[in-house]
């Protein structure tokens, strides 16, 4: 049996514990009162969208889920990143020597830091660096990475970057890595970051400079937005 569900972080030995007690309930239920089983989880986990929770191909191209697959009186834990087809960006980088670890292939913990090139890259298409995004900074939030195959030294991987998942305050830096020569993907990731002045140590709204160049089609929307606001604001005034 196997349940898709999003929630924000908890410990995972209390969302272990939980699983395994629904585990039961859940198995032996009719479908309708399964579902509501896996809306609990979801109202206890803060879930933001629960019902969205239960379907993992809904239309939020960046949803963070965990995969919960039962056997027997076992519960194992599996993230699954839900991204779009097309990315704005890619590049290429290749594994190295000092990329390998123990068993011979491509570390994790090197793997994070290839992203973190991949999107310096990225940034740096757009005439951007981490620490000066129109005045501003950039600071990571999270980060989620899924291994699909192995990697080995002397392997040229593509990283395709892109951007979703807009707030007020940052967005979400999702990728796809792929092998060059066979077309295989090795893993898909995202990082959440939000826009940080540095100076007064404190998080910014996102720069209207870097909408324009990474997202000009949220620009519009952007503008649209923030007008509406203010005329609201002055009939709201007009009416006082």
């Amino acid at each position: 049996m196997v349940l898709d569900c999003c929630f924000e972080s908890r410990p995972f030995l209390f969302r272990t514990v939980l699983w395994n007690s629904f585990a039961f309930l859940h198995s032996e239920l009719t479908p309708l009162w399964s579902n509501v089983v896996a809306l609990a989880w979801c109202a206890i986990t803060d879930s933001p969208e629960p019902m969205s929770a239960l379907n993992p191909e809904n239309n939020n191209n960046s949803s963070l889920y965990v995969r919960l697959a039962f056997e027997g009186d076992s519960v194992m834990a599996r993230i699954k990143l839900q991204l779009p087809d097309e990315f704005n960006f890619s590049t290429d980088l290749d594994v190295r020597v000092s990329d390998i670890n123990y068993g011979n292939h491509l570390g994790n913990d090197r793997m994070v830091t290839l992203l973190h090139e991949a999107r310096l890259r990225f940034l740096a298409h757009y005439e951007f660096a981490e620490l000066n995004i129109g005045g501003l900074g950039m600071m990571v939030t999270d980060l989620a990475v899924t291994f699909n195959a192995e990697s080995f030294m002397g392997d040229t991987l593509t990283f395709h970057v892109g951007l979703t998942e807009f707030s007020k305050y940052g967005c979400d830096v999702i990728y796809r890595d792929e092998n060059k020569a066979q077309g295989k993907k090795i893993a898909e990731a995202k990082t959440g970051i939000v826009f940080f002045d540095y100076d007064e140590r404190r998080i910014a709204r996102i720069p209207k400079v870097f909408y324009s160049r990474c997202a000009p089609h949220l620009l519009e929307e952007r503008n649209k937005t923030g007008v509406a606001a203010s005329e609201a604001a002055s009939q709201e005034t007009a009416e006082v």
